[in-house]
């Protein structure tokens, strides 16, 4: 058998799991398909606004080596 991981590790991105209410998945898969914007950077986006509500300096958070 190969060492080799089942999936591809991206480097400038980390594995993030959760549940949402009932219905937005479809709604962001709709939002996803109608801006060809990948759902990944949709969350980016939210998160990002997300942090800003909350004053939290995003744009300095060190990167994994």
């Amino acid at each position: 058998m190969s060492d080799k991981p089942k999936y591809r590790r991206v480097k400038n991105r980390e594995p993030f799991a959760t549940t949402i209410k009932l219905g937005y998945g479809s709604i962001i898969d709709e939002l996803s398909s109608e801006t060809r914007i990948a759902k990944s950077k949709l969350v980016d986006e939210a998160l990002e606004l997300l942090f800003e509500k909350h004053k939290k300096d995003y744009n300095n958070i060190p990167s994994k080596s």
